[in-house]
């Protein structure tokens, strides 16, 4: 349900542990992003969940934003989803406009041969 945990980040973040899912696209920052219905649940109920969004993916550099607020998206979803029996919901599509940014950054790497 996430990619990372991180038990102190060195961001002016969140104190103590933080799980981290990374969601990435080759296109603009604004693109939505999926999250698994395991992702979504693990997120509701876990304090320190961050999205690590890169956007703008190229082989050279990209953006990085680590969005906030996740715990508390997800825990509206899980209230105000109603699911009938017999069908399941495997994911959802978030907009990140939803979330706050904690930390705004350019990730750049040098070529190698």
């Amino acid at each position: 349900s996430y990619d990372f945990k991180i038990a102190s980040p060195k961001w002016d973040g969140p104190q103590g542990p933080c799980h981290i899912d990374v969601k990435s696209t080759r296109g603009p920052y604004n693109r939505p992003f999926h999250m698994s219905a395991s992702e979504v649940e693990f997120a509701a109920r876990t304090s320190g969940y961050r999205i690590a969004r890169i956007s703008e993916l190229t082989e050279a550099s990209a953006s990085l934003r680590i969005l906030t607020g996740v715990p508390e998206l997800c825990k509206s979803i899980m209230q105000r989803l109603v699911i009938p029996e017999g069908v399941q919901v495997d994911s959802f599509s978030i907009d990140p406009s939803l979330l706050k940014e904690e930390l705004r950054t350019t990730i750049s790497w040098a070529e190698q041969d």
